[in-house]
């Protein structure tokens, strides 16, 4: 059998190629690292903004009822002293 030639690269050569991949790998683990903390920032923003939302329609709401009770109450004062309400 013949001696196969190979011009294949030499062990240092491989481990500069593995020290640069590591090299990138490292970066993109801090771009990650970066990305991941950036997304924790915005949902925390949004669930911020969600709960500003919540609590203005809750008030919302309260307001509109005692609204219409007092409206409620206004006619029947309006009718008892019988003075028209326009509403």
């Amino acid at each position: 059998m013949a001696a196969v030639s190979c011009d294949c690269m030499e062990p240092r050569d491989l481990k500069a190629i593995f020290d640069y991949f590591d090299g990138q790998h490292i970066e993109y683990k801090r771009d990650a690292t970066r990305l991941e903390q950036k997304v924790d920032t915005l949902i925390n923003s949004v669930d911020g903004l969600a709960k500003l939302v919540k609590d203005y329609q809750d008030e919302h709401m309260v307001l509109h009822r005692r609204l219409e009770k007092l409206e409620a109450w206004a006619k029947r004062v309006s009718e008892r002293v019988g003075i028209p309400l326009p509403l």
